[in-house]
């Protein structure tokens, strides 16, 4: 709650997560069994993976297979964005050398397998990835069976 000049309560903010305080709370165990995924500062519970998109997955994993032993590809594992965000796509591709939980600039591309959570992926998720300056991201949306590709200039 925000307090006011006259000490009186004003209008409520949203509480806004860091990456830090969001690591923090990994830590102390506080999301355990959830899904969650910090975008914008704001945290995001992800829906259990259907089974279309646990069938998408196992099929880029074996195409991305390669990538594995020159320790290259994240599956499901976070990525850092500076405006206070920490997705986890399906499957990224990180530069040779790049640390275990890699910056944005570490990336160089990221997919995203979007079922029921497409219209996130497609808006909010889509708009952080790129402002933050992820170099390459798919979006498999396994509804309409199309791959959107978006490509910035980093």
């Amino acid at each position: 709650m925000t307090i006011g000049l006259e000490g009186r309560p004003s209008i409520p903010s949203p509480f806004r997560w860091t990456v830090e305080a969001y690591a923090h709370a990994i830590d102390a165990g506080l999301f355990v069994d959830q899904r969650v995924e910090l975008v914008d500062g704001e945290l995001y519970e992800m829906p259990p993976m259907r089974e279309p998109h646990v069938g998408a997955a196992q099929f880029l994993e074996r195409a991305f297979a390669p990538l594995v032993l020159a320790d290259r590809l994240l599956i499901d594992k976070p990525i850092i964005l500076p405006s206070d965000g920490e997705p986890e796509p399906d499957l990224a591709v990180k530069r040779a050398g790049a640390p275990l939980k890699p910056t944005v600039t570490d990336v160089l591309l990221a997919i995203e397998l979007s079922d029921s959570t497409r219209l996130f992926d497609r808006g909010q998720k889509l708009e952080a990835y790129l402002r933050d300056g992820l170099r390459e991201l798919w979006i498999v949306d396994l509804q309409q069976h199309e791959v959107r590709s978006s490509v910035t200039g980093n």
